[in-house]
């Protein structure tokens, strides 16, 4: 078995981290326990890249802070597969797709736990398998949905898709009138859409010019959500029912006032 990774005081956080976790909600305290003590929490930077095949070590990894754009290799290219938060799980067993990647997009915190130990505890216990496979279906269930709405359509459509999911991944913080702060990038849209950023700083004046957005420095003023997702056909999406809930939103992001 691997030797103990961290500080024994990160194995508290680690495990209320993983405690939170659909995958682990059934996990005994012991089990946790055990698990914790052989995994280690991993801060990451804009740009980085996290392996669903771990390390040498053989590791699984949960995103527990943060944004990554999963990615998988396709031919000469990396095809885009979703934009996800905290919560993501990537199974570095032989069961499960070892290619895909998570590119780092925000400061992100991950726990890398060791993926012998997590197969065994596993086996003993089939819900517990039930859990993870679930956790995983629902991921894949949640970048198929994103998938179609940034593939269909039109270009402005499909970029408008892209805000949109973008926003759905959770709040800044809290504005005076109850709408939120969202980090929204072009370069990120270009990066889920495949697509050069010029391309994309194009449709944002197409979009501000139907009155869906509103360019400022350093942030977008989306006057209604709603009318958003449904222009761009995302009418149900991983995250859309959180997404809808303020309106309006101030998107606060890294577009500049006058791109394009």
């Amino acid at each position: 078995m691997a030797s103990l990774h961290g500080k024994v005081s990160d194995h508290h956080k680690i495990q209320d981290f993983l405690k939170k976790n659909k995958a682990f909600q059934r996990w005994s305290a012991s089990r946790l326990a055990e698990l914790a003590a052989y995994s280690r929490i991993c801060r990451y930077f804009r740009g980085a890249r996290i392996s669903a095949a771990g390390t040498s070590r053989g590791e699984s990894c949960v995103i527990v802070g943060g944004r990554v754009l999963l990615v998988r290799p396709s031919g000469s290219f990396e095809e885009a597969l979703g934009l996800l938060g905290s919560g993501i799980v990537l199974a570095g067993m032989p069961e499960f797709d070892l290619q895909v990647e998570a590119l780092v997009l925000d400061t992100t915190v991950a726990i890398h736990v060791n993926s012998s130990l997590l197969l065994k505890h596993l086996e003993c216990q089939p819900q517990m398998w039930s859990d993870l496979v679930q956790v995983l279906l629902s991921q894949e269930s949640a970048m198929l949905a994103d998938l179609i709405g940034r593939t269909t359509g039109t270009m402005t459509q499909r970029v408008a898709a892209a805000i949109s999911q973008q926003c759905a991944l959770g709040m800044v913080q809290e504005t005076f009138d109850n709408s939120g702060c969202f980090q929204v990038s072009q370069e990120d849209c270009a990066a889920l859409l495949g697509v050069s950023r010029k391309t994309v700083g194009k449709e944002f004046k197409l979009l501000e010019g139907s009155g869906l957005i509103v360019r400022g420095y350093k942030f977008i003023m989306v006057p209604d959500l709603t009318a958003l997702a449904r222009f761009s056909g995302m009418v149900t999406s991983h995250g859309s029912s959180a997404l809808l809930q303020a309106n309006p939103v101030l998107v606060h992001g890294r577009v500049q006032a006058h791109q394009g």
